[in-house]
């Protein structure tokens, strides 16, 4: 089941989140743990009902931030809790991110995400997704991949990536 998510949930989002980070480890990387400034920016996501999440057997066991740009609903972010990974919950909230695109009467969904990190990249492409090309990114694109670049003391690669809504003959 998925709802749209309320500030009672946020401290489950922030788990999942904490949880997910963890996943990261097995590649070496290790990401900083989420703080205040992340429960201000949720409280803020689901206040303007921008967040939603996904419930197995009453449990939170997802969530999807999204926002609306230019010409395309974006994926901020979309995380599973590494305990339902395999379930096909992250493409439930992926798919979920369609609807409300095509209610919205948006063509298309986009994303940034790490190009190659198994679960990231590669896996959107599965999904159908495709890298932008660096000359088709919007002003609003440019600048969250920029920030994202910026913040990324990884080292690793960052994408923006699309795909269109299909329409129903």
């Amino acid at each position: 089941m998925k709802r749209i998510a309320t500030l009672s949930d946020i401290d489950a989002i922030l788990g999942i989140k904490s949880a997910a980070r963890q996943q990261y480890r097995t590649i070496g990387l290790v990401l900083p743990p989420t703080g205040a400034e992340a429960r201000e920016l949720l409280r803020r996501h689901i206040a303007e009902g921008r967040t939603w999440v996904s419930l197995v057997e009453a449990e939170i066991a997802a969530y999807l931030i999204v926002e609306r740009l230019e010409e395309s609903l974006h994926i901020e972010q979309v995380t599973v809790h590494p305990r339902y990974a395999g379930q096909r919950i992250g493409a439930s909230m992926i798919n979920l991110a369609f609807e409300l695109a095509a209610r919205q009467k948006l063509q298309k969904v986009t994303l940034t995400t790490f190009a190659d990190v198994p679960w990231n990249g590669p896996y959107y492409q599965r999904l159908g997704f495709t890298i932008i090309p660096e000359e088709r990114l919007t002003l609003r694109l440019k600048e969250l991949l920029q920030a994202e670049k910026d913040s990324n003391r990884t080292g690793l690669a960052r994408v923006a990536m699309t795909r269109s809504l299909i329409v129903p003959s």
